[in-house]
């Protein structure tokens, strides 16, 4: 029965199913049909907008017709009435001839000369009245003509309307009734399956209602069976609980027993043991007391034997002292005698020759161009400055600190237990750093240790990809927080790993870590500064060093045969030709950065060479041909376990895929690959070696000045590091050599990273021997100041005839002197600036250019070296804008580099003699001395608001919130970049007239000038107070900076130079 029911209930779902795809069917018909009719409507309505607008023209057209007519009309009666009136006035004529009939002969004759005249005039008139009727009669007819052609169309277009409504009215009437039809057979179709589905509806309920009793019949069966199973459950559950607490009760028997047997065995154990541990205690009481007697006497002797000590010592330290008191009052007499303050000179030129023995910087052959250069400081800054000046330039500078710094990461990877690692969580991080890893988990442990570790203000997300590993690393990932996880279900190898990992990434740019590696300080803001500074490029790299500090690779080089090599592999990563920012043809993908947004445009690593090798070369290929470079970043260290990823050898496991991947890069890059150079045979051949790498740079520079510039401590560094930046992006590998050949930390590491190659210390001993043995490399060199030039002349006529020589006065050093003895009236001062001039006039005329910064400096030499080429590149700066307004500003400053003797005598002059007069008028106002290097009676200088400052690290702050900046200088040449700094950020300045000078102002247009201590001071007050003065001085001297200062205008003159000077 029950299988009947079964049986009856799936038929009765059948037809409940058919019938609603039957209702279905008739809704979907109902769609239909109405759509029809809808379409239907729609044509209708279509044609009657027809006839409508048709039916509008027609009337248009109708309208004109009869405005024409009526015009027509109109000016036919107006010529009608024109006749009238001229047969009227005719008769009028007639009648007053009439009328003058009797006058007199003469008067007679002269009325009908006079009549015939009018007569003939009005025949005329006549004439042409008939003429016009005519005319007008002739259009009348044409427009009646028209009007019927007219009348014709519209009777042809009624016409055609007509046929094309009854046309219409045929389809709609066709239309009309097939829809009717089909109405009626859908009408039809739907009361029959309203019938069958009413018949079905009764089956269905008498069904339902038989199904309905089966199931009340089958409700009532489970409730008895229910019930029965319940009474069954409960006496079950009563035996059970009567079985188990029988077995309760029984457990419980056998514990008593177990436990009063085990309590008996413990009774007798423990008694056996107290009786022998009783037997022992006996004995080590025995001994116990034995011991303790003899520390008792041991005890008693060394306190004695301390009790002499201490007393012994506290003799001797009452002895040091006295002694050291001695001593210290000696030390008084001696520094308080004048013999020891005459031999200071002697201890100071002592300790500075022991410092230039250390550093291997001078040898005897240089010692006539030292004492020249002494004697001349001597001259402009006295002893004191000269003294200053020597230590700062001389003293033992610090070497590269790489060895240092690979030592200190020097791994010893343990197996072992790993403690959870915990990154901050970011929102929007400035880089992904992607890490995909198979297995060695211990590797990734430090690898992540380092990222924490080491310093680096970029934001980043660490995103780790596990490619299925089978050691404890699957387990282990679940204790890092922080970090995003992700695991491959199957193995995808480093190219799927690391495109997942980048569809996951969040950041900006994506960095492919590996595992294997140790990050070191700074290594991820120089690779993303490296974006900023060179806006082509696509890729960076670090350079990647081996643990014992040795180097693995400083970029990659790809020859015609698709072979590759390291440069620099197992060399010292410390030498100069592996330390700066350059152009490769590829980098690792151990320590690659690249933005999300070009290596998504690229598909990713192409999956062409899964599952790893040459993918990384492939997308640098890829880079270079949309216009991109690929870079590495040596100031950017990476610390690389080599081989544990993949291992080293070629004929098994991933690493085999090598040799399979390079037929496959071979075959796709063939026609770019013919540029590459010509495979290394002894890769032992450094010239070769290195020729290779830089195949990319065909023209070369060398730049030489007297120490590496230092952008924050004066202006004149920021003028030769961003020429450096101008040539570097015209395409020159630009090489700098400091004259005093040290390393200057974070100043040459500046240099490195903006691709400027830096020699320096052991690494150029022999400047004879680097000028043979490079020299012929460099097609330019650039040499500034002249007291530094001289000493090379003879170099570069032996060993650098080919190159271009360019001496940069950076400014005519004879000017600035030659003022300097005018405003102290010096003689000694004057024959300095006698002999600057005669050193300066002779390199200029030797130079196949000469750079100055002004227009007026390039005046001065058109009368003291009229045959001379001199070009200009003045100071170059971007330009800032000014960032908060004249209310939103307070106080003033000076700035100067206080090595250079004009801001010195600047800071004095203001603070004796102009800043008592501003105060006086300003009591609010403050004023700052800032800059490097100030000698003792600067750093005095100070009260009444006046503030010494010194060195500051940044300059902006001033710059932004200072309202004035002042640069009141007494002599000096050049342009200054104080003023030029100033201007850049839309901050007035004033300024005396040398300060200014050939600087393209204009008193109360960009500057406020004044020469003299009364006028300077009341115009530093009329510009503090006054807001529109200030407006219009900071909109003109930014205009100044972007016409005359910036990197465009400068790079326009220095194009323009080279350009002639290949002429």
């Amino acid at each position: 029965m029950l299988e009947q029911k079964k049986q009856d209930r799936s038929e009765l779902r059948k037809r409940a199913d058919w019938a609603d795809a039957l209702d279905a069917e008739i809704y979907q018909s109902s769609i239909e049909l109405n759509a029809e009719k809808n379409r239907a409507g729609e044509q209708i309505k279509g044609l009657k907008q027809a006839l409508k607008q048709r039916s509008s023209e027609l009337k248009t057209d109708k309208i004109k017709a009869v405005s024409e007519i009526e015009r027509l009309n109109k000016a036919l009666k107006e010529s009608a009435d024109w006749a009238k009136s001229v047969d009227k006035e005719m008769a009028r004529v007639h009648k007053e001839l009439v009328a003058e009939k009797g006058r007199s002969g003469k008067q007679i004759k002269g009325l009908t000369q006079a009549l015939k005249q009018r007569s003939d005039d009005l025949d005329t008139e006549k004439t042409r009245a008939i003429t016009e009727i005519k005319r007008l009669n002739k259009a009348l007819k044409e427009s009646a003509g028209w009007a019927k052609s007219v009348d014709r169309k519209m009777a042809r277009v009624h016409k055609e309307l007509a046929a094309e409504k009854g046309r219409a009215n045929k389809e709609i009437k066709g239309l009309t009734q097939a829809l009717k039809q089909r109405a009626t057979q859908i009408e039809a179709e739907k009361k029959k399956a309203v019938t069958e589905f009413t018949r079905l509806n009764q089956a269905l309920e008498q069904q339902g209602n038989w199904a309905h009793s089966l199931d009340t019949e089958l409700n009532h069966m489970k409730k008895d069976f229910s019930k029965t199973i319940q009474l069954l459950n409960t006496e079950l559950k009563e035996q059970g609980d009567w079985a188990r607490s029988l077995e309760t009760r029984l457990e419980e028997t056998k514990s008593e027993f177990s436990q009063t047997a085990q309590l008996l065995n413990a009774t007798n154990d423990q008694l056996f043991l107290e009786r022998k541990q009783a037997s022992n205690d006996r004995e080590i009481a025995a001994q116990e007391k034995e011991k303790l007697h003899q520390l008792s006497s041991e005890f008693e002797n060394f306190s004695n034997s301390t009790k002499v000590e201490i007393s012994s010592l506290q003799e001797q330290s009452r002895n040091w002292e006295a002694l050291y008191l001695k001593k210290e009052e000696i030390i008084s007499q001696i520094l308080a005698s004048h013999s020891w303050k005459l031999t200071k000179p002697l201890r100071v030129f002592t300790r500075l020759g022991r410092n230039l023995r250390d550093i291997k910087i001078y040898n005897p052959a240089r010692w006539p161009y030292i004492f020249k250069r002494i004697r001349h400081s001597l001259a402009i800054r006295g002893f004191t400055g000269t003294l200053s000046r020597v230590q700062s330039h001389h003293e033992p500078q610090p070497q590269p600190d790489t060895q240092t710094l690979v030592d200190s990461h020097s791994i010893e990877i343990k197996q072992g237990n790993i403690e959870g690692i915990s990154f901050p969580q970011l929102e929007s991080p400035e880089v992904s750093i992607i890490i995909p890893l198979y297995n060695q988990y211990a590797y990734t442990q430090a690898c992540l240790l380092s990222l924490l570790s080491v310093a680096n203000k970029t934001t980043f997300e660490v995103i780790l990809v596990d490619d299925c590993s089978t050691d404890e690393t699957a387990q282990l990932l679940d204790c890092y927080s922080g970090i995003t996880t992700l695991r491959n279900n199957e193995n995808l190898g480093f190219i799927g790993s690391c495109n997942r990992g980048a569809d996951a990434a969040r950041g900006q740019y994506l960095v492919f870590l590996n595992n294997d590696t140790k990050v070191t300080d700074h290594w991820l803001d120089t690779l993303l500064a490296t974006f900023s500074e060179f806006p082509k490029a696509g890729i960076v790299g670090s350079r990647l060093v081996y643990p014992d500090g040795s180097l693995q690779e400083s970029g990659g080089i790809i020859f015609k045969d698709a072979s590759g090599w390291n440069y620099g592999r197992n060399g010292n990563a410390d030498e100069p030709k592996y330390q700066f920012a350059r152009e490769v043809d590829y980098v690792s993908g151990a320590a690659l950065m690249i933005s999300a947004k070009l290596f998504n445009g690229f598909g990713g690593f192409d999956t062409h060479y899964s599952p790893a090798y040459y993918e990384d070369t492939d997308l640098a290929f890829k880079c270079r041909k949309a216009g991109y470079s690929v870079m590495v970043q040596p100031r950017s260290t990476v610390i690389h376990f080599e081989g544990i990823s993949s291992g080293t050898d070629l004929s098994q496991g991933m690493k085999k895929y090598q040799l399979v991947n390079h037929k496959k890069f071979q075959q796709r890059w063939s026609t770019e690959l013919k540029l590459q150079p010509d495979p290394i045979v002894d890769p032992d051949d450094i010239a070769t070696v290195k020729a290779a790498a830089e195949h990319y740079k065909q023209k070369k520079l060398l730049l030489i000045d007297a120490c590496t510039p230092q952008p924050d401590q004066d202006s004149g560094s920021v003028r030769i590091i961003n020429m450096m930046r101008i040539f570097r992006d015209l395409g020159y590998q630009v090489t700098f050599f400091p004259d005093n050949r040290a390393w200057d930390g974070k100043y040459s590491e500046a240099l490195q990273a903006l691709g400027i190659e830096v020699l320096y210390n052991d690494w150029i001993n022999n400047l004879p021997e680097f000028f043979a043995n490079r020299g012929s490399e460099f097609e330019t060199v650039v040499i500034s100041r002249h007291y530094i030039a001289e000493n090379y002349l003879s170099l570069l006529e032996k060993h650098m005839s080919q190159a271009r020589f360019i001496f940069d006065t950076v400014d005519l050093h004879y000017l600035r002197e030659q003022r300097h003895a005018e405003l102290e009236q010096d003689q000694a001062l004057f024959k300095t600036a006698a002999r600057s001039r005669r050193a300066e006039l002779k390199i200029i005329n030797q130079a196949d250019t000469t750079l100055v910064v002004s227009p007026f400096e390039k005046s001065i030499l058109a009368h003291d070296a009229p045959d001379a080429r001199v070009d200009i590149v003045s100071n170059i700066h971007p330009l800032h804008g000014s960032r908060k307004s004249f209310s939103e500003r307070k106080d003033i400053f000076f700035v100067g580099g206080y090595q250079h003797p004009p801001n010195i005598d600047s800071a004095i002059w203001l603070a004796n003699e102009i800043w008592p007069l501003i105060h006086a008028k300003l009591p609010e106002v403050n004023c700052y001395l800032l800059g490097s290097k100030a000698p003792p009676e600067v750093q005095k200088l100070g009260g009444d608001g006046l503030i010494f400052k010194g060195f500051v690290e940044q300059l902006e702050p001033w710059l932004d919130n200072c309202r004035i900046a002042l640069a009141p200088l007494r002599y000096g040449a050049g342009v200054k970049g104080k003023v030029n700094m100033s201007m850049s950020f839309g901050q007035p300045v004033v300024a005396s007239g040398i300060a200014v000078e050939g600087m393209y102002t204009e008193n109360g247009r960009e500057v406020l000038v004044a020469d003299d201590v009364e006028g300077f001071a009341a115009e530093v007050v009329r510009l503090y107070e006054n807001e529109k003065l200030w407006n219009k001085l900071s909109d003109n001297g930014l205009k100044n900076v972007d016409e005359h200062f910036s990197f465009a205008a400068a790079r326009k003159n220095i194009v323009a130079m080279m350009e002639a000077l290949d002429k």
